[in-house]
């Protein structure tokens, strides 16, 4: 389990250029088959609200200065070594991890 936990807020800057195209986005196959439905189509209903083409990192979605000055690196090596979690809170997508 991770010693860190860091939470923070979205901005209005956004990109769709994947940072990490080693890492898997998708967090499907994780969830139970009733939750994976209910995103699924939660999805469907906020298609026209999501930002870019391709699905990214929350890491690589959000631009903005607090984003320009984080170490996006650093972050992604300590969540995949399982040391931290990274939680975005948007009033758009709801919490992102």
């Amino acid at each position: 389990m991770p010693s860190l936990l860091i939470v923070t807020q979205c901005c209005k800057s956004k990109e769709s250029a994947e940072l990490f195209p080693d890492m898997n986005v998708s967090i499907l196959s994780k969830l139970s088959d009733w939750a994976r439905e209910k995103l699924l189509r939660a999805r469907e209903l906020f298609r026209d609200r999501i930002y870019g083409v391709q699905d990214v990192t929350v890491l690589s979605l959000y631009v903005g200065y607090e984003y320009e000055v984080l170490n996006k690196r650093l972050i992604h090596d300590l969540y995949l070594r399982n040391t931290m979690d990274f939680i975005i809170i948007s009033a758009g997508y709801g919490a992102c991890f």
